[in-house]
């Protein structure tokens, strides 16, 4: 089996650092890069990756990424001036073009994110000065790729470039965006009042509907599951951000509409089928509006209230209430248990009643005013009515935006 070349080794490790994306990941690419490359250099270029080995290797690079690519900047330097047209000097510039635009991808992406996050509802100020901070610190670091001149001719005037933006961040370290999670709702469950969550700042939980619907002999649970087990709308459970489901103090959740993608229902809750979401999602590929929340033990609470939320076939609107709780459990497959509270306009029911083929009279009318217990637009008379459900989640397969 033949040997391979310097520029052949040098491409395949190189261009593996770019697949992996990064600049932490290109500079350590190209110390692997230098000491593979031995095996098929001669004298005069064992020399220069001796050199080369040198620059790479103060222990003052370690001190920022603005160090380690002007340490690679350096050791550019001496490619082009000891081993100018070799094929090492060759491969690694094709290297570096892979791994710049694989650098610049990333900081974009993690701007999508972080400006995603700073949208997040009910985020604390603590939060919001951090992201803001990681955000100003990805711009800065932005900054030399937008330039409209050409990268200059050397690899090493290019890697300063990139250097600069790095030093112009002041101490800027890539924004880690957790882990993403997506779950189908797949199944609702009765929640008495008393375990329900307090809407209204009473300390008494809050599910009038419920009630309402018990001396009607209805159970809101099992309408709603009916529709689950045929209709090709699901409602989708989001949370990401997550580094570790024991404990993380920085995360987000939202909800969104999404639809079956093979039009056979009765598979919707595998556990893998593929959803099309029909929400809208914003730079960063999730829904909006999302909330913060925190994360312990598996447990998390958002609350989506103040923006329209699609809740399956059901949208409730901004001035309505929407608070989720939930627990990841344990185990491979990973469902979610908790609860969905809403507090909804009373005019958004009778609408949503009205479009499911029941009558609304005078008496329910009078039926649904009686049982009002929130007061959401806060002119002091009753005009919404809380309603709690418990539901199941399962993840989902891959998720797509084609309907």
């Amino acid at each position: 089996m033949p040997r391979k070349s310097a520029a052949a080794v040098f491409t395949l490790v190189l261009a593996g650092a770019a697949a992996a994306h990064g600049v932490s990941t290109y500079v350590e690419g190209v110390e692997d890069a230098v000491t593979a490359a031995r095996s098929g250099a001669t004298g005069a270029e064992i020399r220069a990756l001796d050199r080369m080995d040198a620059a790479l290797g103060k222990h003052s690079n370690e001190r920022s990424i603005a160090n380690e690519v002007k340490a690679v900047s350096k050791s550019a330097k001496i490619l082009e001036t000891a081993l100018a047209g070799t094929e090492i000097e060759l491969a690694l510039r094709d290297a570096h073009d892979q791994a710049r635009a694989s650098y610049h991808r990333d900081l974009v992406v993690s701007l999508e994110a972080l400006d995603g996050a700073l949208g997040a509802l009910h985020l604390p100020e603590s939060a919001r000065r951090k992201i803001q901070k990681a955000r100003d610190g990805t711009d800065a670091a932005l900054a030399p790729l937008r330039k409209a001149a050409p990268d200059p001719a050397t690899l090493s005037g290019a890697l300063t470039l990139i250097s600069d933006g790095f030093s112009a961040a002041k101490g800027f370290t890539p924004w880690d965006d957790g882990n993403d999670s997506v779950w189908v709702v797949s199944e609702f469950f009765s929640v008495p009042a008393a375990q329900s969550p307090d809407l209204d700042g009473d300390r008494d939980g809050d599910n009038a509907l419920q009630g309402l619907a018990g001396l009607a002999g209805v159970d809101p649970a099992a309408l709603a599951n009916e529709t689950l087990g045929t209709a090709e709308e699901v409602a989708l459970l989001w949370l990401w951000g997550v580094h570790a489901l024991k404990k993380d103090a920085l995360a987000f959740a939202s909800l969104s509409a999404g639809e079956d993608r093979d039009g056979e229902p009765s598979d919707n809750f595998s556990g893998t089928e593929p959803f099309a979401v029909t929400s809208v999602l914003a730079g960063d590929g999730r829904p909006t509006p999302r909330s913060f929340t925190k994360v312990s033990a598996g447990r998390f609470a958002i609350d989506l209230s103040g923006a329209a939320v699609a809740v399956g076939g059901f949208v409730v609107p901004a001035e309505g209430i929407v608070k989720v709780d939930g627990t990841v459990d344990p185990g491979a497959d990973a469902p979610v248990t908790g609860r969905i509270a809403m507090g909804l306009p009373i005019d958004a029911v009778t609408q949503f009643m009205e479009a499911q083929g029941i009558t609304v009279d005078a008496g329910v009318l009078a039926l649904l005013g009686l049982a009002a217990d929130l007061d959401l637009d806060g002119n002091g008379s009753m005009d919404g009515i809380s309603l709690c459900l418990g539901f199941r989640a399962v993840p989902t397969g891959e998720l797509s935006t084609d309907r």
